[in-house]
């Protein structure tokens, strides 16, 4: 049977500098759902389902050239294995090669060919890595977690930007880890069904939760800022930052030679 996985990650620990999660009068409320459901939609065909070993987690379409699909996702799932199976929205498992496994951050890389595609029609799109940087980004703004809790691109959670990047000493790693920091806005389910978004509360709704790491974090405009490596489940999460993935990725490569091992 297969397990989900997680990193420990005790944000808990932490004092947050929270800022103001950004809000928006009530007579917006239809476009910015209409907005999220876009995104969602838009995302879908990049968000992915990984099972390595007996375990199962997320991760997202990294590149896709001629010959093969890339696909990133946490170095904690990827080192049960050598070969992992890649579930996309369409439905249809590809086996891929685990390629690359940072010891350095919580990243991997794994393969498959881009054939298998063409032959099954399906169309998957690569993440659009975010060219922000740290000093760019703005506390408060509106992040989303797309992931692959239960289901392949079952899970899409409302979050804001707490801290860019801090330094957090987690297990497995000898130096501190620069990680992006968010918090989820929870939904509360009123008495007659509707939400009232942004109230902290023990609801089902808004929870980053086992199996989902190695899911991408987005920023509003649906770039991909980082991978998320860990939380608390309810209110906070942890992700690797995506300069430090693309800066990872290229050093990685450097190491082979500049060549795909």
């Amino acid at each position: 049977m297969r397990k989900n996985i997680t990193a420990v990650i005790l944000l808990g620990m932490m004092l947050f500098a929270l800022g103001g999660i950004l809000s928006r009068g009530s007579g917006d409320q239809t476009s910015v759902e209409n907005d999220i459901l876009t995104m969602q939609e838009e995302l879908r065909p990049c968000i992915l389902q990984i099972f390595c070993g007996d375990y199962r987690g997320s991760g997202v379409v990294w590149e896709i050239t001629e010959e093969e699909v890339t696909v990133l996702t946490s170095a904690h799932l990827l080192k049960n294995g050598d070969i992992c199976e890649v579930l996309c929205y369409a439905g249809v498992y590809y086996e891929a090669e685990v390629e690359r496994i940072s010891e350095d951050c919580d990243i991997a890389f794994a393969v498959f060919s881009a054939d298998e595609l063409k032959e099954d029609g399906i169309v998957l799109r690569a993440a659009a890595p975010s060219r922000r940087g740290a000093e760019e980004l703005v506390k408060g703004e509106e992040l989303a977690v797309y992931g692959s809790m239960d289901m392949v691109a079952g899970d899409f959670v409302k979050g804001y930007l707490i801290e860019p990047e801090s330094g957090m000493q987690i297990e497995g790693y000898e130096e501190l880890q620069p990680l992006l920091f968010g918090g989820i806005v929870r939904e509360r389910v009123a008495e007659d069904g509707e939400t009232e978004e942004g109230i902290p509360d023990t609801s089902e709704r808004g929870a980053v939760d086992a199996g989902m790491s190695g899911c991408g974090v987005f920023d509003g405009n649906g770039e991909l800022l980082g991978i998320l490596v860990g939380g608390d489940g309810e209110s906070r999460f942890a992700a690797v930052p995506v300069w430090k993935i693309v800066e990872e990725g290229e050093r990685m490569i450097e190491e082979d030679g500049g060549q795909r091992s």
